[in-house]
């Protein structure tokens, strides 16, 4: 089906059934609570630069759908699905296939990080996901001028029941351009009980979140010896606590979500 087909099929099975609930941490929130809500679909306006930079402001991230050709995301998917396997990172107990992409309970890593793939992100496979034209053109529109992007990718794959810690990116890559966005691809569905990307809108610009900003997320890991994972919390009430509400949604993966340094994210728990 195509991916059109599959949102109407997505509305179509939610329609009488209550809003989803998404686990953040160890509490339960529903979706379109004042707590945690849905992100900002900025898809319309994509080839509208000043409503895509609004946006970002405002917000501190842009959300954008069918943004990477899914051919590219296939090619992608079996790539890095073949060197997980190879490693015997995924479970093909009980007959799964591999596609399934389930990852072993015995996996474990930094933060989800794989280890040992530079050779993987070094194939044009890979690379058609992550350095794909369509990026680049987007990011040169939405800067107005050429951009570039780091050698080294974060791939990570978070297994069940874990999710990552809320944190501001600056902590890790904020020196030298001020210009300098995450962008957040999904390779594979993440509906909300597999979890995904969890965004704390606004918290980039809130006067309430301007004591974190100056202090937490000035810090650099490198150079402050700080240690641990360098994340904030993951206590989403303690998030909360600071103002603001958070964001997510059921991503598909042709989908992208890019934020700025000073925006506070994290992810939801892997229920599956």
């Amino acid at each position: 089906p195509s991916r059109l087909e599959r949102l109407v099929a997505m509305a179509v099975s939610d329609e009488g059934k209550p809003p989803p609930q998404v686990q953040i941490g160890g509490k339960t929130y529903t979706l379109g609570s004042g707590e945690v809500g849905h992100l900002r679909d900025s898809t319309e306006s994509i080839h509208d630069e000043a409503v895509l930079r609004q946006n970002f402001e405002e917000d501190g991230y842009v959300f954008l759908r069918g943004v990477i050709p899914q051919d590219a995301i296939q090619r992608g998917l079996a790539a890095v699905l073949a060197h997980m396997d190879s490693q015997g990172l995924v479970d093909r107990s009980q007959g799964r296939r591999l596609e399934e992409a389930v990852v072993k309970v015995a996996h474990s890593s930094n933060q989800g990080t794989l280890q040992r793939v530079e050779p993987l992100k070094q194939t044009e496979a890979f690379k058609s996901v992550v350095e794909h034209d369509v990026l680049f053109n987007l990011f040169e529109k939405f800067f107005g001028k050429p951009c570039a992007t780091f050698d080294y990718k974060w791939l990570r794959v978070v297994r069940s029941p874990v999710s990552s810690g809320f944190h501001m990116d600056s902590v890790y890559m904020h020196r030298g351009c001020p210009k300098l966005v995450t962008c957040w691809v999904p390779f594979v569905e993440v509906p909300y009980e597999l979890g995904g990307l969890v965004v704390l809108r606004g918290s980039q610009r809130r006067e309430s979140w301007q004591q974190v900003r100056d202090t937490y997320g000035e810090l650099d890991l490198d150079r402050d010896d700080v240690g641990g994972t360098g994340w904030f919390t993951e206590d989403p009430a303690e998030v909360l606590h600071w103002g603001g509400h958070l964001e997510t949604a059921h991503f598909m993966p042709d989908d992208v979500v890019f934020f700025g340094m000073k925006t506070l994210h994290g992810s939801s728990v892997n229920l599956t």
